[in-house]
């Protein structure tokens, strides 16, 4: 076959073989989202909303 059990000439022979276990283990995560959805919505973080929280915190600030 080619070399010994790790060397990396015979590494993908071991890792097809793997392939269909962690797909199965991940549908078996990706189907637990459906039972237990997240608890609030994700935070959008985009450049404007931040730039105006840093105005507000620093002119806050300069306030004290």
């Amino acid at each position: 076959m080619g070399g010994a059990l790790t060397a990396p000439s015979t590494a993908f022979l071991y890792d097809w073989n793997i392939l269909p276990i962690g797909q199965q283990l991940w549908l078996q995560h990706l189907t637990s989202y459906e039972k237990f959805p997240p608890l609030q919505a994700p935070e959008s973080y985009n450049l404007s909303g931040v730039l105006a929280e840093v105005k507000k915190a620093n002119a806050q600030h300069s306030s004290d």
